[in-house]
């Protein structure tokens, strides 16, 4: 790994912060939840409803299509950095095929503006995974280059940091978290506004 890691108290303790910062600012109703049988992991859940382009593999169909966004935000004790896992799915519930989530996320990152979206592949570096606590399948943005991504984006101080380089502070882990949300969350149509680092 490179960059600044986060240790889980550090997240866990940024999470209020992160979610002060975002509401009243998106349109995404939010909140702060535990989930599955370990109630010392809180997850940032969020949801909303997009109007996208019909499935391009079928011509006849071309009319925009609901797609229902519902989004954990985690952590993930490998990569010691936050974990995106999310669904995709119709409004009768049935989730997005894999190729139809590909294209969720690479149209919506192309759509987006940035140097380090332009960068980074998102499409390449998404699955489908048991969610960690829940245990159901979700899509994920694996965080093999989360670290590398928030070391380009942030610039933690030695001072927040301890002796082994994980960031500790809870202000610098919240920017840390809202520095790689405002690249990740891209990939399914989560923008957030400058004034969220205010």
């Amino acid at each position: 790994l490179s960059g600044p890691m986060l240790s889980r108290s550090a997240f866990n303790e940024a999470l209020p912060q992160l979610l002060a910062r975002l509401s009243g600012r998106l349109s995404w109703p939010m909140r702060l939840a535990t989930v599955g049988a370990e109630s010392d992991t809180p997850v940032m859940e969020l949801q909303t409803s997009f109007l996208v382009a019909g499935p391009a593999a079928d011509a006849s169909d071309s009319a925009p299509v609901l797609v229902q966004v519902r989004l954990h935000i985690g952590f993930s004790s490998a990569y010691a950095c936050p974990v995106l896992h999310f669904c995709l799915s119709q409004p009768d519930g049935v989730p997005l095929a894999a190729s139809d989530a590909a294209d969720f996320v690479r149209v919506n990152v192309e759509s987006s503006t940035g140097e380090a979206a332009g960068q980074l592949d998102l499409a390449s570096v998404l699955s489908q995974v048991p969610h960690p606590q829940l245990g159901c399948p979700m899509y994920t943005l694996h965080p093999c280059r989360t670290a590398e991504l928030i070391g380009r984006l942030t610039s933690a101080s030695e001072a927040d940091r301890d002796g082994s380089g994980e960031v500790r502070d809870t202000n610098a882990a919240a920017l840390a978290v809202l520095s790689w949300l405002t690249v990740y969350g891209r990939a399914v149509g989560l923008q957030v506004p400058p004034e969220c680092f205010l």
